[in-house]
């Protein structure tokens, strides 16, 4: 399916199958989700939406009624074997759907509006982003050359002739995905309510978003040193009986 998401219409949207297939769902497995994603959901009928759903990188629609409409193009009917037993989908690709990474030429200014703007039907996610903490502005497109991907690390590569603002189609989630250029940490933006946004200068180069796991680290070495003085603990009588017998 290549670096897209898929959007599960109706019952089947949360079916965590889809995750044990290895296909990247909107509709998440867990119920333990990011209030901002939760809030975009409810103000936006569980994501049914078009520009949303192109903005969350969504290419395919999979449903289990037929579905006719102009933003969408009929590929196949197939059997599911869902949470509760093979059912027959219809699937559906999205037209224009935005990729993992790509450059906006207009940004808004996140008010009290921004669920008005991202369910209308003429917002166009690939040319506008509603952004938080940066001023209403045009600016240069530029151009995403590759994106590289895994569960710790995105690289995006690209190429600008001005300064411009590159969207990642990721959460947004700043205490622990950080993102660098040229190895010097730059901030990261809340784009279209859930996603990123990094300002980056013109030039041919890329932005490396990394997880943070420092904190895992640290409660890891701290969980080991308890295991080890309770181990020692335990054992004690046992190694006081050695360290005698060598006497």
């Amino acid at each position: 399916m290549g670096l897209n998401r898929i959007y599960p219409a109706g019952y089947i949207f949360t079916d965590p199958k889809f995750k044990y297939y290895g296909i990247e769902s909107v509709g998440g497995y867990h119920p333990a989700k990011f209030g901002h994603y939760t809030n975009l959901m409810k103000n936006s009928n569980n994501l049914l939406s078009i520009p949303i759903m192109q903005m969350l990188n969504v290419k395919y629609i999979i449903s289990p009624v037929e579905i006719n409409h102009s933003m969408l193009s009929f590929e196949r009917s197939t059997t599911f074997n869902s949470v509760n037993g093979n059912i027959n989908v219809f699937i559906y690709s999205l037209y224009n759907s935005a990729p993992r990474a790509w450059f906006v030429k207009d940004v808004i200014s996140e008010d009290n509006n921004i669920y008005n703007y991202l369910t209308a039907n003429a917002f166009n996610p690939l040319k506008i982003a509603v952004i938080k903490d940066i001023e209403s502005k045009r600016y240069q497109v530029g151009k995403v050359i590759n994106t590289k991907w895994n569960i710790h690390e995105v690289v995006v590569e690209y190429e600008s002739a001005d300064s411009g603002i590159l969207i990642l189609s990721e959460i947004f989630y700043p205490k622990r995905w950080k993102a660098y250029i040229d190895n010097k940490e730059v901030k990261t933006f809340k784009a279209n309510g859930v996603l990123r946004a990094v300002n980056v200068e013109a030039g041919k180069n890329k932005v490396v978003f990394k997880y943070d796991n420092s904190l895992f680290e640290i409660l890891l070495k701290i969980s080991n040193l308890f295991v080890v003085l309770i181990s020692l603990y335990i054992f004690k009588p046992y190694l006081m009986g050695l360290l005698k017998n060598f006497r």
